[in-house]
C-alpha cells in the first residue's frame, strides 16, 4: 500500500416505494420477495423502553427538518430524502468513532450517548420495519463490506452485526471495479432495481478499506384507493407564472384525517393496514416558503396531533422523483467535518490510523400513483368530475410530503413536490 491515507469509503442508500400501481408501476419481483423472506431476522431489543425509543425517533425526525432546510437552500426543485437511511447508515459509522470525531457527529444527528440506549432502540426500529406482518412491504437492510486482509476490529464488525443486522462481507478493493459491482448488485436487489449503479466508477478504488450501506424500500397501497378511471391531466402551478400539465388522481366523499391553520392544509393519507401513511402539507398560497419557513420536526408533530377525521374531496398529482446526493459538503457544514480528513478517529474499527470518511452517498427513488392497471390511465382524460359536499383539498401547487410509520411518528421519508410533471 502506498503512504496516502487510505480511504474509509461510506455510501448511505435507499429505495423507496411504489405508492399505488404495484401490478403496474412496480410488478412483484420473485428474486427480491425471497430475499426479503430468508434474509431478515429479528435483532434483540430486549433493552428498548417507550423513553429510548422515542428518543431515537426524536433524533431522526429532528435530523429530517435539518437536513430538508440545507437541501430547500441548495435544490431548486423537488427534494426527497430518507432521513431514517441516512441516520441508521451513520450511526453505524458512529459507532466506531471516537473523541472529537463521535462528538461531532452525535451533535448533527443527536443520537443517544448511551448504547445501553441507543443500540436496543435502534434494533426495535429495525424489527418494526422489517415485521413480516405490516401490510406495507417494508424492508431496511445493512451490510459491511471489509477488505478482506485488513485489522478491523472484531468487536466493531460483531455489534454491527449484532445491533444493524449488518453482515460483513469480505471483499477484496484492489480489484475495484468488480468490487464496485458486486455491492451494486447487492443494492439494486434489496430495491427491487429501482436505484442502479449506486457506486459510479471512480467511487471505489483500491485504497478502500470498508462501506458501509444501508438500503430502505417501501411499497404500499393506498388505504382508499384512487380510481385510475378518473385520472385526467390538468395544469400543476409552479409558481404564480409558471404550470405543467400533470395527471392529476380523484377521490370523493371518503373520510380522512385533516387539519388546517392560516398557512397550510395538513392531510393524512394511510397505506393499507393503517401503520404507515402519507402526510401531505399544501400551503395556502401556490409559493412553499410560508410553510417551510415555520416548519420543524415539533411543529409538524402539532399538526400531526391536531388531525381528526373530516370527508374530503381529493385532486392529488401523480408523480416519480429520483435523488441523488453527495453529503461531504452538508455533512461538514453541520459541524460533522473531522470525520472527513486525515484527523479523524475510528479508533474503534481498527488499531491502524489510517480511516477517515471519503464519501457519503444518498440515492432515491418515489413514485406516487393511484393502485390501478395500465389501461385506466388511457380513459382519464374523459372524466368530468362533479362537486360534491365535503373538504377540498386540491394538490395543484407546490407542496411539502413525508412518509411515517405511525406508532412511533418514525419519519421514513420527506420531501417536497414544486414540478411533479
Amino acid at each position: 500500500m502506498n503512504n496516502t491515507r487510505t480511504i474509509y469509503a461510506f455510501i448511505s442508500l435507499f429505495l423507496v416505494l411504489v405508492i399505488g400501481v404495484s401490478l403496474y408501476w412496480l410488478p412483484d419481483n420473485p428474486s427480491y420477495i425471497a430475499t426479503g423472506e430468508n434474509e431478515f431476522s429479528d435483532l434483540d431489543s430486549s433493552g428498548a423502553t417507550p423513553y429510548s425509543i422515542h428518543v431515537a425517533v426524536d433524533a431522526c425526525n429532528s435530523y429530517a427538518f435539518k437536513q430538508y432546510q440545507q437541501y430547500r437552500d441548495t435544490e431548486e426543485s423537488n427534494i426527497f430524502f430518507s432521513p431514517y437511511s441516512i441516520s441508521t447508515c451513520l450511526s453505524m459509522v458512529y459507532e466506531g468513532a471516537r473523541g472529537e470525531t463521535a462528538e461531532e457527529m452525535q451533535q448533527v444527528f443527536e443520537w443517544s450517548e448511551n448504547p445501553d440506549m441507543r443500540l436496543p432502540a435502534t434494533a426495535y426500529l429495525y424489527n418494526k420495519l422489517n415485521d413480516p406482518e405490516n401490510n406495507c412491504t417494508v424492508r431496511s437492510a445493512n451490510s459491511v463490506w471489509a477488505q478482506e486482509d485488513y485489522p478491523f476490529i472484531e468487536e466493531y464488525i460483531n455489534l454491527l452485526e449484532a445491533g444493524y443486522g449488518g453482515k460483513a462481507v469480505n471483499i477484496d478493493f484492489g480489484r475495484s471495479d468488480e468490487a464496485r459491482k458486486q455491492i451494486n448488485a447487492w443494492v439494486e436487489s434489496r430495491t427491487n432495481y429501482k436505484i442502479k449503479d449506486l457506486f459510479e466508477e471512480g467511487m471505489i478504488t483500491p485504497d478502500t478499506r470498508m462501506v458501509l450501506t444501508n438500503a430502505l424500500y417501501f411499497k404500499g397501497d393506498w388505504e382508499q384507493k384512487f380510481d385510475a378511471g378518473k385520472t385526467r391531466e390538468l395544469l400543476f402551478n409552479i409558481s404564480r407564472s409558471e404550470q405543467v400539465s400533470v395527471d392529476m388522481m380523484f377521490l370523493r366523499d371518503k373520510w380522512f384525517n385533516y387539519t388546517e391553520n392560516d398557512l397550510v392544509q395538513v392531510l393524512e393519507m394511510d397505506y393499507s393496514g393503517g401503520d404507515y401513511s402519507m402526510i401531505i402539507l399544501l400551503p395556502r398560497e401556490t409559493g412553499l416558503d410560508s410553510v417551510e419557513n415555520s416548519i420543524d420536526h415539533e411543529s409538524f408533530s402539532a399538526l400531526i396531533d391536531d388531525l381528526e377525521p373530516h370527508e374530503m374531496i381529493l385532486s392529488v398529482p401523480r408523480f416519480t422523483i429520483e435523488t441523488k446526493y453527495v453529503m461531504n459538503t452538508g455533512l461538514s457544514e453541520f459541524g460533522m467535518s473531522q470525520a472527513f480528513t486525515p484527523s479523524a478517529d475510528f479508533s474503534g474499527v481498527t488499531l491502524e490510523d489510517d480511516l477517515w470518511l471519503d464519501t457519503v452517498v444518498h440515492q432515491t427513488y418515489i413514485s406516487v400513483a393511484e393502485n390501478g392497471t395500465e389501461a385506466a390511465a388511457a380513459t382519464g382524460a374523459s372524466y368530468v368530475m362533479s362537486m360534491p359536499s365535503g373538504v377540498r383539498f386540491r394538490v395543484d401547487h407546490p407542496f411539502m410530503f413525508a412518509i411515517l410509520e405511525k406508532e412511533t411518528g418514525l419519519i421514513l421519508f420527506i420531501g417536497r413536490v414544486v414540478d411533479p410533471s
